[in-house]
């Protein structure tokens, strides 16, 4: 029984004995190096499935935890659970016998496969946070960058940063260099995955790109890159130049909304209109497809005006345009011509007979009853519809006649549809 409690014990003692004996087998002066050498050493083998430590030097131990007998993903440290297997599962899929080396914060770990076996000896290097003064020094460059307002980074041929300046210190949130130096240039940038070679290219060609850069504290900041190779002594490095350009950008999209849209209503608005409309035409003209306008006047608005005042007006004419939004494909357009004139684009259609469907559901929504500060109030509308190519072969010809078709609709009186008829 005192055996069968010890089994766990006598297992791992025996597996730390396999591990040492593929090594020790030919030298056994090299098992005492393993112990006494300052570098951090491991041994690792996989059985079926899993890879476990069968072995740790003093040093590994010191620094990481005794492991021994744990497999690779069970692991407490980071280091020695998620990031090494990821590097022995890697290592594996090689067929070289030469020794693999993968690199990640502050860490280098050599992996070297015993006489083609299961079996692995890692050495695990940690690097020095101060590695940026060994890459830049105290030279003139240094200084140079430390009094730019732009925010500087530089990270060598692992993706590692080397070094930044405080500018980027400011940028991401962080108090101090060792905070970034040693992470992966990839993980500051939003979605860096998807667009890398942007970003992370050894092109000798600085090139200007926009990124949005993840600070410490989760908030987004819009930069503005450049980036290009220096050479440190006998290393080649890629530079990044990060300018903030949140506020450039909010401000443009300030400007945007004031030249494309209605400020009452947020729709586009007429300037916006047009353009997309001549934009749709070619794109019609190019997909071999229909489109059509549906022009939009509401009926006897000027008499809600008039009775209820222009503040209750503005408050129907947003309900309305809310109204009509729903009904509308994303790939739409919805504009205010001004007053109380709106016009709808439908793009990409392959009948003529979608649109009046369409002005049928609308209509039945905006007649739905309004209420506001205790008045209840019915709105309808008119709505004049005219095809692209059928009804007009380009953009005046095409509005002209959805105007007729909207005077027409107005004609036999309220809530009425036309169809432009030639």
């Amino acid at each position: 029984m005192g055996k069968l409690r010890n089994s766990n014990e006598y297992r791992k003692k025996w597996n730390v004995m396999s591990g040492i004996d593929r090594l020790t087998a030919k030298n056994s002066a090299i098992a005492s190096v393993l112990h006494m050498t300052q570098d951090s050493i491991a041994i690792i083998e996989r059985k079926n499935s899993s890879w476990f430590y069968t072995y740790m030097n003093e040093s590994m131990k010191d620094q990481y935890g005794d492991q021994t007998g744990k497999e690779i993903v069970q692991a407490q440290s980071y280091l020695l659970g998620t990031q090494l297997s990821l590097a022995v599962e890697e290592a594996d899929k090689e067929v070289t016998a030469e020794p693999q080396c993968f690199s990640w914060s502050y860490h280098e770990a050599f992996l070297h496969q015993v006489e083609k076996s299961k079996t692995y000896l890692i050495t695990v290097k940690t690097l020095p946070r101060t590695l940026s003064v060994d890459v830049i020094g105290d030279t003139p460059y240094e200084a140079l960058v430390e009094m730019s307002p732009d925010s500087i980074f530089v990270y060598d041929h692992l993706d590692r940063i080397v070094y930044v300046n405080n500018a980027a210190l400011r940028l991401l949130g962080a108090l101090e260099k060792t905070d970034i130096i040693g992470k992966n240039i990839g993980v500051l940038f939003v979605d860096e995955h998807q667009s890398r070679g942007r970003i992370i290219s050894q092109s000798k060609s600085p090139s200007l790109v926009e990124r949005q850069i993840r600070r410490f504290d989760g908030r987004l900041v819009d930069v503005e890159l450049n980036s290009g190779l220096i050479v440190r002594g006998n290393r080649e490095l890629t530079q990044i130049t990060c300018r903030n350009v949140t506020e450039r950008r909010r401000q443009l999209n300030e400007l945007k909304e004031m030249a494309y849209y209605d400020q009452l209503t947020q729709v586009y608005n007429r300037r916006y209109f047009f353009d997309q409309l001549q934009r749709e035409i070619e794109n019609t003209d190019e997909n071999s497809s229909l489109l059509s306008v549906l022009f939009i006047d509401l009926d006897n608005f000027k008499e809600i005006n008039d009775h209820y005042g222009h503040q209750i007006g503005d408050e129907v004419l947003i309900i309305f345009t809310k109204r009509v939004k729903q009904m509308l494909r994303v790939t739409d357009t919805f504009s205010r011509l001004g007053g109380d004139e709106f016009v709808v684009i439908l793009s990409n259609l392959k009948s003529t007979e979608v649109p009046p469907r369409i002005a049928d559901r609308m209509m039945e929504k905006i007649i739905q009853p309004i209420t506001i500060n205790g008045f209840t109030l019915f709105i309808s509308v008119s709505i004049g519809i005219a095809s692209y190519p059928e009804h007009g072969g380009n953009l005046e010809m095409l509005m002209t006649n959805a105007d007729h078709a909207l005077y027409e609709a107005k004609k036999k009186g309220r809530k009425c549809i036309e169809v432009y008829r030639m």
